[in-house]
């Protein structure tokens, strides 16, 4: 019990140095946002592509926050203080550099006000990577084609689903201890032809290395994916998603809840991948972002 309560305060005292450390300089609309918000933070800022952020609000005391919007979706958003609410926001790798609007709705007395700040999202480079492969691997036709389809509807309508109620407690974990061989949003030329960019990470991890829930959850699906092999999601609340990708084992079923740390299956190279190691992805509000910026604002040290 001390245990949770303490990375409780943990997450707290993360919220708290959002004060000191946000900067402004890429928010507009400041004055007509503080018309009716005393305060408000984001980190990080600006928000590059492919990141996620974690951002603070404080409104008036007689005010109450009803609804976020960002990016055409719906934000959830948490209690953290008097009048003090917390959230998150991610870019996923189709948007685009610029300004985006943060539309917040505000209950006053009987009267809902509407206010908005402007977001930059910015430019992030991301190198390419050249791979001749045999072009059985690479051209999917037929039944193989028709599989893999199935597998990736299947996958982004479980990551869709927002279950509101919150269920990790920070800080995150990394799944496995080794090496970033194919970092997140890695552009994939194969056989000259550009390819969809890399959705997660690949870490180093040799053949049955035990792999780690990143956080406390509730197993959304374990699936043998022809791509992507044997492959485990954990609902982690909140619309946040990690997927655990090429098992050699599953330990979990779906349904289950599981614990931070807890072993849910062992490293391997199950389905198409040219040896052992682990794909760790995140999903926030069905947008991949990057693992390795979900661990810098809310990762263990």
């Amino acid at each position: 019990m001390r245990k949770k309560i303490f990375k409780i305060l943990v997450f707290f005292l993360i919220l708290f140095f959002l004060d000191v450390s946000v900067s402004f300089s890429f928010i507009k609309n400041q004055e007509n946002l503080f018309n009716y918000i005393d305060k408000f933070t984001l980190d990080p800022n600006p928000i590059p592509i492919g990141d996620i952020a974690v951002s603070r609000i404080k409104v008036k005391s007689n005010e109450k926050i009803v609804d976020i919007k960002f990016l055409g979706k719906d934000i959830p958003f948490y209690p953290f203080g008097p009048n003090e609410y917390w959230f998150l926001l991610g870019v996923g790798l189709k948007n685009k550099p610029g300004y985006y609007p943060l539309i917040i709705k505000i209950r006053k007395a009987n009267k809902i006000l509407t206010t908005k700040v402007n977001i930059y999202i910015s430019y992030r480079f991301f190198p390419e990577q050249f791979l001749h492969l045999p072009k059985k691997m690479v051209d999917l036709k037929g039944s193989i084609l028709k599989r893999v389809l199935q597998d990736e509807r299947i996958i982004e309508k479980v990551v869709s689903k927002v279950h509101k109620h919150v269920l990790w407690i920070p800080p995150f974990i990394w799944p496995v201890r080794g090496k970033i061989i194919s970092e997140f949003g890695l552009k994939r030329i194969l056989n000259g032809e550009p390819r969809s960019q890399h959705r997660g990470v690949d870490i180093k991890a040799p053949y049955g290395t035990p792999v780690k829930a990143t956080n406390s959850g509730k197993v959304a699906l374990v699936r043998n994916c022809y791509l992507s092999g044997k492959t485990v999601i954990i609902d982690h609340g909140g619309g946040l998603y990690s997927l655990y990708a090429h098992l050699s084992r599953v330990y979990v079923l779906t349904g289950q809840y599981v614990k931070k740390g807890q072993v849910i299956g062992l490293s391997g190279k199950s389905g198409r991948a040219t040896g052992p190691h682990l794909h760790w992805g995140i999903s926030y509000l069905g947008v991949r972002v990057d693992p390795k910026e979900l661990m810098s604002i809310l990762g263990e040290s």
